[in-house]
């Protein structure tokens, strides 16, 4: 990534954009300008989430979240009110080269996101993806899921906003979206690794959530069958302006790319005149998988089909609670964390999951907000046939040791320093889960559907 360190970053892209307000009408989401009714609705949202926004949160801004709930005004205002708290969740402020020390070299270099090179002929920047020259297989045993869907899903949409604030003070115009150009050539069905579907699912959800109404065009390059099926399926049921968003290209892509863009601004390996982006090395070494990172001493225990095994921790506020779970034999493990002084009922600090721990071990912390009992699950209840020997280790860093000048540490940071005392290993390839640095708005909660997802792009 090319990094501006500018903070304040979606703030220095709002400013920048705000010249245009009078000259340039705002889109309602179907290329046409809002309506009197819609600005209606989005004065709607701004009375009832003034109490989060700042001077540069426009109407331009709040009309995106309302054409990606298509004009639901109380939709948009609990997506605009969980966006601008999952922006300071997030810490996203923060310089983006210290977002992107936060992500594992491994997923950087095995696992990008698109890279941006050229702009079509009206200025928007272009981003290539090669989802097809990824080991899949690697990634999904080398990077956990939470890696990946901050990196593409956070990290990388930051940096969205950089090149547009960049690629508008250089045309001097409005550039408020972006091109995905997605080379599928080579993908196939091995390719569908549990966890790498699951990285996808969560980094789209994430960027739905937080970041709508910004790509302009996809251009899905040699497509494989199964992905062609599933876009007849879904396409009656998507809006007239996201079908018109994707294009899928079979063959040689030249023609279509010149309708976009000037042929200087295409790779030479689509047959245009511009050095080829950088592709993703492959195949990501074993010593990279996560199982070869594991604590050298792990205890072990066997839990019996339909039964749990329960570790309770006495947590002060701002310990930080880690564990390594892996399950060699079995294919998946629940793993969660409840408090135990929450009455009769059992209150979640970290929602019961059901993790595929045999190939991708779980690497999670979960940080204390409320002194008490606090209780971590292995939850084999919902097999009714298989007993499994579940391999861990736990430990808890205490709250004198989790501050930096009398301030809490950031995500990674808690990240990285819990996991050195549970593993043993300074590896840079090892990140935890934390519960901070994914924060589970609305938006994130709800149960995966392809549909709503691209309703929003």
């Amino acid at each position: 990534l090319q990094i501006n360190n500018m903070s304040r970053r979606m703030f220095a892209y709002l400013k920048e954009i705000s010249r245009f307000d009078e000259e340039v009408p705002i889109d309602n989401g179907d290329g046409s300008p809002i309506t009197d009714k819609q600005y209606e609705q989005v004065e709607e949202v701004r009375e009832a989430v003034e109490d989060l926004l700042d001077p540069l949160h426009s109407d331009r801004f709040l009309t995106r979240y309302l054409a990606a709930m298509n004009f639901n005004v109380t939709k948009a205002i609990a997506m605009v009110r969980d966006h601008l708290q999952w922006r300071k969740d997030m810490g996203a402020e923060r310089p983006l080269d210290e977002l992107l020390d936060s992500v594992p070299e491994v997923a950087k270099t095995y696992a990008p996101p698109p890279v941006f090179m050229g702009e079509d002929r009206e200025g928007f920047p272009i981003a290539w993806d090669f989802p097809g020259k990824i080991d899949s297989a690697g990634v999904s045993r080398a990077c956990t899921v939470h890696d990946v869907a901050r990196f593409h899903g956070f990290v990388f949409m930051e940096h969205v906003y950089d090149k547009l604030q960049q690629q508008t003070i250089k045309h001097n115009k409005l550039v408020d979206k972006f091109i995905v150009v997605q080379d599928m050539t080579n993908w196939s069905l091995r390719h569908m690794q549990k966890s790498l579907i699951s990285m996808v699912m969560e980094s789209t959800k994430m960027r739905n959530a937080n970041y709508p109404q910004i790509l302009k065009t996809m251009i899905v390059i040699n497509p494989p069958t199964i992905i062609n099926m599933c876009w007849k399926l879904i396409k009656p049921f998507l809006r007239e302006r996201t079908r018109k968003k994707i294009h899928f290209v079979k063959g040689n892509a030249l023609e279509h790319l010149l309708q976009l863009m000037d042929r200087e601004m295409i790779p030479q390996m689509f047959g245009g005149d511009a050095p080829n982006p950088p592709i993703p090395p492959s195949p990501v070494p074993e010593s990279m998988y996560l199982t070869s990172h594991l604590p050298k001493e792990m205890e072990v225990v066997s839990i019996h089909r339909g039964k749990k095994h329960e570790i309770e921790k006495e947590l002060e506020k701002g310990d930080v609670l880690t564990w390594v779970v892996h399950t060699p034999q079995a294919n998946d493990i629940g793993v969660g964390v409840y408090c135990k002084d929450k009455g009769n009922g059992i209150e979640w600090a970290v929602e019961s999951e059901k993790k595929h721990t045999k190939q991708l071990p779980d690497f999670g912390t979960f940080v204390c907000e409320n002194a008490g009992s606090y209780v971590l699950v292995f939850d084999n209840s919902y097999s009714y046939l298989t007993s499994k020997d579940v391999h861990f280790s736990v430990s808890v860093d205490h709250s004198d040791s989790n501050s930096i000048d009398g301030s809490p540490l950031s995500s990674s940071t808690q990240s990285s320093s819990s996991m050195k005392a549970a593993t043993n290993t300074t590896s840079s390839t090892i990140t935890t889960t934390t519960t901070t640095d994914l924060p589970k708005n609305k938006e994130m909660k709800r149960k995966d559907n392809v549909v709503g997802h691209l309703a929003r792009v």
